[in-house]
Formats: structure tokens, C-alpha cells, sequence
């Protein structure tokens, strides 16, 4: 069940590019017949910008166009905006409310005989039926929307049909079908030259080849569409790349390779917010430990998958997160746990065969009622005939007699009546002539007041809509300016190539509170030198990022070019650097603007570390404990205790910035043995905020994790570590960035 998650994603990028198209086609007359088409196209632009990243956004730009098409008059604009809502909630998680706008849509375009707008609603019904597992709906509204396409002539709208009904042949595992349809649709695609749709066509492929159990033809596909996805930078999709390759290297049997891909695959989806995807690849690192036998981390991830599952309202993983805690459970011997997360298994699946059986029931009192309603109607058509011929012939001789007699009383009262009338007339038509006369004038005065206070609204409502463009112009500006910024960040952190000649194993854990972050970390070797360093500017966000890029710059300046590499003096002359930068004085009053530090130097001709802090310690964990402990060098005392010895190197408590001591900065200097375990980090991790009372982690608990996992390899250590402070933090909000550095000597 695991590679078919990834159709249901996919449906997400089949839904942008349909409406797209639909839209082009919609747009080009229609809007130009219109006063505002500049606004229009502008609108739409916005719209396409929002629509990934903030769906509520797209959604008020979407009612604004159909605001403007109702104003207009113009239908086939008024359809473009009921197809974008209807995209907007399917991107939130919405498909029921989804497919109430496009069946809105598809009427109001079969009404207007806009064939182009049929073909998209077809395409977009087909979509929600899919993402319901409603294959034979989808099935016939994919087939629908390619005949329109095909006498339509339009080839590239034709494949891409093509393309969505290989995914119904797929899951009806109709193999050979589904790759006719594939290779047809890829053909298009490459003479197009687009990458998007080629890429996707790739992706789809392999899961294809996946269901056939052909694992080298599957990676060789996902492998092109991981390029290609890459190339256009659509995230989204090589997150979703990364989840089939790591899948499919499970399933292989290697279990580090398919490790990497699913992390990989997990950043993205965080990123993102994407709890489907996170269901997902949580199950997939569910079904890695379980087949490697390690029940404690099956739990964990399965217990993550479960939990997002839940949110994404997909009983097919809800189902799978069961299965793995009844086996993981039941690996560990704990059999009464087991058990009751067998019954929840049961219970899902009886659920999902229910919702079956409901549906075809359904099916059937609907077909019944109808042959049953035709049946009645039928035979009270011949009853009505046999009694018609004579309640006709009775109708005449009565309606002879009645009208003669009703003709004469008629006439009589008439005469009567009129009379008395006629003076009543007279003495009311004065009263109704006076009133009449005030009631104009009144309505005279409301029409005046009216049409001032309407024309007082739409002044103010042309103010707040010219507001509301402009503030929608800069929060677009702004977010793209921030993407920006963390892109740049990202570049200038030092990759690990630089010290894997020296370091046997090492990870990285970098949690920003924002979109870019206030921490960093830095490292270069040089002559059996390796210096690394993990810094916490201050503030985070955007301000903290410039003062991290700004501590990097220096960094370099004074390691690198100078070749300064005693960790005391790197930490002077940064500190002097970053006062003259910021022209910090040391005033009353003055911004303490600077960056909390720890900074190693590795010498691995003689094993020797030196270390500097400025506010920031750093913990090495050994086999072997040291002879002599210097000073400012404490050993943590564990409960229980193991064989592993714990130091904690304390920092001088002063920054890297203006400060009352401008002392110099201490170096403390101790042996290391090869696979002792060095950690440098932030406060963020120890500071959140989280576990049943709401409280901060605090060190004595950060320590603890790291002896609990320290036996592990530093990739699953990271893994470890990343899923103890998601879980710890749980629903609360992260209070700071968040940065954790590991080293295996």
C-alpha cells in the first residue's frame, strides 16, 4: 500500500497544470472584453503565486475575480474563479468542498457551451474521485475530458488525459494498459519540451514498475524524474521522489541508502506542513526498523505516522501505523499492548470494508428506488386515462347548468354592487390623492439619502480594495525576499565534504523558528587541522541571519586567509571585528547586538582538542575516561551510570560582542581518542517548551538524550534526536532556533 500514496500527491500537481491550461483558454476572450483586464491578469498571476505556498491567499484573490466577473456579467471569467476555489480547498485538505465548486463550475460551462471548461471540470471531478478511490468515476470523467480534448484537437490537453487515466489502469493493476497510456503521453511531453509533465511521467512510471516488482526499471525512472524535479526546483515533487526511492531501497534490503532518501523526503514534507507526505514517509521508516528489528524506533515512527495520518483523514496509513505498533510490540514480548493495537487494526479495517459495502448498498436502493418510482408513474398514467372520457362527459351537462345559473346571479349583483361602490370610490380617491402626494415626497427624500450614502460606501470599499492589493503586493515581496534569504544561507554553510577526510562520521540538526535562522555553523581543515564552530546570533529570523552571514564572513577572514587557528584568539579577533562592524561603544542604552559561541580546534597528528567558548559549552562523551581533568572541564555524574564517560567543557561568560569583561578568551586543551563523541549546539534545544506540563527540556534532559543515544550511528542518532524534540515539543510552539552539531573522532 506505501507507493500508492504517491498517486494522490501527484493529483496536486495534475490539478495546477489542468486549471492552467483551463484558465489560458478561459481567459483570452473573455477578460478582453472586459474594462479591467489588466487587473484581471494580475489577478491571476497572484493568484498562481499563492496557490502552493498559502492556498488562503489564492482563495480571497480567486473571490475578488469572481467579484469582477459578477460585476461584468461574464460566465466564463465567473467559471475561471469557481475552478480556483475549487483548487484552493482541495490544496487545504478539502476535497468535499472541492468538488462542490467544480460541479458548480461544470454546469455553469456546459450552460455557456464552453467546451474547454467542461474538459477541465471533467479532469478536476476525475481528481476528487481519485483522491476518494472512487476509481470508476474517475476512470469515466478522465475518459470524458479526453474525448472533448481529442475533437477539440488539442494534443497536449489529449496526453495529459492520457496520462491521468494510466494512473486509474495502474491501481486497477491493469500494468500493461497503464504503460500504453504512459509512453503514449511521454512522447508528448518530451516533443513539448516540458519538464514538469516529463518529470511526473518518470515518476509515475516507476511507481508503475514498483507494482510489477521490477525495482531496477523503478529506480532507473525515479532517479530521471529526481533530475529533472530538481532542475525546475519543484520541491514538492523530489520530496515526493526521495519517499519512492526510499521505498524502493527498502524494499531491496538496503536499509542506510533508504534511510537517507526518507530523511531527505521528511525535511521537505516539514517544510511544507504536508501531514499526508509525513503520514507517509513515517510509515516507511516504520517498515525499515521493523525489518532491520529494532522495535523501539518502529514504534516511534509509527507512532508519527499515526498521528499524521489522523490529521490527513487517511485510514489506509491509520490502518498501516496499527499493524506496525501490534508487530513492533509484540517483537518486544510486550503482548497485552499488542494486542489492543491489533483491535484498533481490526477495527480500521473493518471500517474501510464497511465504507465498501455501504457505498454499493447505496448503489443498489438508488438503482431499485428509480425502476420503482418508473413503475408507479407508468401505471397511474393508465388509471388517469380509463377515468378521464368519464369525468368529461359528467363535467359538461354540470358546467351547462351551473353556468346559466351563475351568469343571471352574476348579472344581478353587478348592478347592485356598483352602485354602492361608486360612492365608496369617490370619498376614498380624495383621501388616496393626499397620501399619495406625501409619500412621494417622502420617498423623494429616502432615493436622495440613499443614493449619498451608497456612493459614500463605494468610496470607502474602492479605498480598502486598493489597500488590500497593496498589502497582498508587499507580503508576496517580502515572503519571496525571505526564500531568498534562506537559500543564500543555506549556500554559505560549509558542506561535509570539507572534513570527511578527517572526521569518521558527523550529522547536523538545524531547526530554524523561522523561515531563516539566527544560528550557524562553520568548519574548514586545513594541514591535520580541523576547526568547527556553532554560533547563536542574537535574535532570530531575519536580523539574526544577517548576523550569522556577517560571523561567517569573519570566520573566514581570520581562519582561512589569515591561518589563525588557536580556538582563544579566533574568538578575540572575531569578537573585535563584529564591535567595529556594529560600532558598538558600550553606551547606556546601546543595542547589545552579537552572537553566543563554541569553537574546537582538531589536531589529529597528535590527538589533542583545544576548545574556547563565549557563553556556549560543548559535551564529549568517551569510552576511556581522562587522567586529569583541567580546569573549567566537569564530568557529568549519569544515573545510572554506563561505561561511557561524560565531560562538559564550560565557556567564559562573556559574548562575542561589547561587553563589561573584554577579558581574553580562556583555551582549554584535553586528549581525544578515536570514536569519542563531541557535540556542539544552541540553547534552543534545552529552552523549548514542551512534555505533558508545558515545561522547558532543560540540560540535565538534553544530556540525557545524548547518553541514551550515543551507542547509535551518528545518522540514526540524528534521526533519534530529531524525532525526541518534535515529540517533546509536540503542539507548542518552537521558542528559538534550534541547532545541534555531532562529531565522531
Amino acid at each position: 500500500m506505501s507507493y500508492n500514496r504517491n498517486h494522490i500527491s501527484r493529483m496536486q500537481f495534475l490539478i495546477v497544470f489542468t486549471l492552467i491550461v483551463g484558465l489560458i483558454f478561459l481567459n483570452e476572450d473573455s477578460i478582453a472584453q472586459t474594462n479591467t483586464s489588466s487587473d484581471i491578469k494580475q489577478l491571476l498571476n497572484k493568484a498562481e503565486q499563492f496557490e502552493y505556498n498559502n492556498p488562503d491567499s489564492a482563495f480571497i484573490v480567486y473571490t475578488q475575480i469572481n467579484q469582477i466577473a459578477q460585476k461584468e456579467k461574464n460566465d466564463s471569467l465567473y467559471t475561471v474563479g469557481i475552478l480556483g476555489l475549487g483548487y484552493c480547498m482541495e490544496l487545504k485538505g478539502r476535497p468535499e468542498m472541492a468538488e462542490k465548486y467544480y460541479f458548480q463550475a461544470l454546469s455553469l460551462n456546459q450552460k455557456i457551451n464552453n467546451s474547454i471548461g467542461i474538459a477541465v471540470s471533467f479532469n478536476a471531478l476525475g481528481n476528487i474521485c481519485y483522491y476518494k478511490s472512487d476509481l470508476k468515476d474517475a476512470l469515466s470523467y478522465y475518459q470524458k475530458s479526453l474525448k472533448l480534448y481529442e475533437q477539440m484537437h488539442a494534443e497536449f490537453q489529449q496526453s495529459q488525459a492520457m496520462h491521468n487515466i494510466a494512473l486509474i489502469h495502474d491501481e486497477l493493476k491493469d500494468y500493461n494498459l497503464a504503460k500504453m497510456y504512459y509512453e503514449k503521453a511521454l512522447v508528448v511531453f518530451e516533443k513539448n519540451k516540458d519538464t514538469y509533465w516529463i518529470s511526473t511521467c518518470h515518476n509515475n512510471m516507476g511507481t508503475l514498475y514498483v507494482h510489477m516488482t521490477q525495482m531496477k526499471n523503478a529506480i532507473e525512472h525515479f532517479e530521471i524524474a529526481l533530475a529533472l524535479s530538481d532542475s525546475i526546483g519543484d520541491e514538492i515533487a523530489v520530496g515526493m521522489i526521495y519517499d519512492n526511492l526510499g521505498r524502493c531501497w527498502s524494499s531491496e534490503g538496503k536499509y542506510d541508502k533508504a534511510i537517507a532518501y526518507l530523511t531527505k523526503s521528511l525535511i521537505i514534507a516539514n517544510d511544507n506542513d504536508d501531514y499526508y507526505s509525513k503520514a507517509s514517509i513515517y510509515d516507511a521508516f516504520a517498515e525499515v526498523y521493523f525489518d532491520k528489528k529494532m522495535p523501539e524506533l518502529t514504534i516511534r515512527n509509527a507512532e508519527k505516522s499515526l498521528e499524521n495520518a489522523k490529521k490527513s483523514h487517511y485510514k489506509n496509513f491509520i490502518l498501516s501505523s496499527y499493524q506496525y505498533l501490534k508487530k513492533a510490540y509484540r517483537q518486544l514480548g510486550q503482548y497485552q499492548i499488542a494486542l489492543l493495537y491489533a483491535d484498533s487494526a481490526e477495527e480500521t479495517k473493518n471500517e474501510l470494508l464497511n465504507a465498501e459495502k455501504t457505498k454499493s448498498i447505496q448503489e443498489l436502493e438508488k438503482k431499485y428506488q428509480s425502476q420503482k418510482n418508473e413503475l408507479q408513474i407508468e401505471n397511474l398514467e393508465k388509471e388517469q386515462k380509463l377515468t378521464e372520457i368519464e369525468f368529461n362527459h359528467q363535467r359538461r351537462l354540470l358546467f351547462g347548468a351551473i353556468a346559466l345559473s351563475l351568469i343571471i346571479i352574476s348579472i344581478a349583483f353587478f348592478l347592485f354592487k356598483t352602485l354602492i361602490d361608486k360612492k365608496k370610490a369617490n370619498r376614498l380617491l380624495v383621501i388616496q390623492k393626499d397620501e399619495i402626494h406625501q409619500q412621494n415626497f417622502s420617498l423623494s427624500q429616502l432615493v436622495e439619502e440613499t443614493i449619498s450614502q451608497k456612493e459614500e460606501i463605494m468610496v470607502q470599499q474602492e479605498k480598502l480594495q486598493h489597500q488590500n492589493r497593496q498589502i497582498n503586493l508587499i507580503h508576496n515581496d517580502l515572503n519571496k525576499s525571505i526564500q531568498y534569504a534562506k537559500r543564500i544561507q543555506r549556500s554559505i554553510m560549509p558542506s561535509s565534504e570539507i572534513i570527511e577526510h578527517f572526521i569518521s562520521e558527523s550529522f547536523v540538526i538545524l531547526k530554524p523558528k523561522d523561515v531563516v535562522s539566527g544560528d550557524f555553523f562553520w568548519w574548514t581543515s586545513h594541514e591535520q587541522q580541523t576547526i568547527i564552530t556553532a554560533a547563536d546570533c542574537t535574535g532570530h529570523g531575519v536580523p539574526g541571519a544577517f548576523m550569522s552571514m556577517l560571523g561567517i564572513s569573519f570566520l573566514r577572514e581570520i581562519v582561512i586567509k589569515e591561518y589563525i587557528t588557536h580556538p582563544g584568539v579566533i574568538l578575540r579577533k572575531l569578537r573585535k571585528e563584529i564591535v567595529n562592524a556594529l560600532q558598538q561603544k558600550g553606551i547606556t542604552g546601546e543595542q547589545k547586538d552579537g552572537m553566543d559561541m563554541s569553537l574546537i580546534n582538531i589536531n589529529h597528528q597528535s590527538m589533542m582538542l583545544q576548545y574556547s567558548g563565549a557563553n556556549n559549552p560543548i559535551y564529549i562523551i568517551k569510552k576511556n575516561p581522562l587522567e586529569t581533568i583541567p580546569e573549567k572541564v566537569v564530568r557529568y555524574i549519569q544515573e545510572p551510570e554506563n561505561d561511557l564517560f561524560f565531560y562538559e567543557l564550560k565557556p567564559d561568560k562573556m559574548p562575542i560582542a561589547i561587553f563589561d569583561n573584554m577579558s581574553r578568551f580562556n583555551t582549554i586543551e584535553i586528549p581525544i581518542e578515536k570514536g569519542d563523541l563531541i557535540y556542539l549546539f544552541s540553547d534552543g534545544f534545552a529552552d523549548q517548551f514542551g512534555g505533558a506540563k508545558g515545561k522547558k527540556l532543560k540540560s540535565k534532559a538534553f544530556k540525557g538524550l545524548l547518553i541514551q543515544h550515543a551507542q547509535l550511528k551518528l545518522n540514526q542518532q540524528k534521526e533519534a534526536l530529531d524525532n525526541a524534540f518534535e515529540t517533546w515539543k509536540d503542539e507548542y510552539d518552537q521558542v528559538d532556533d534550534v541547532m545541534l552539531i555531532g562529531i565522531k573522532v
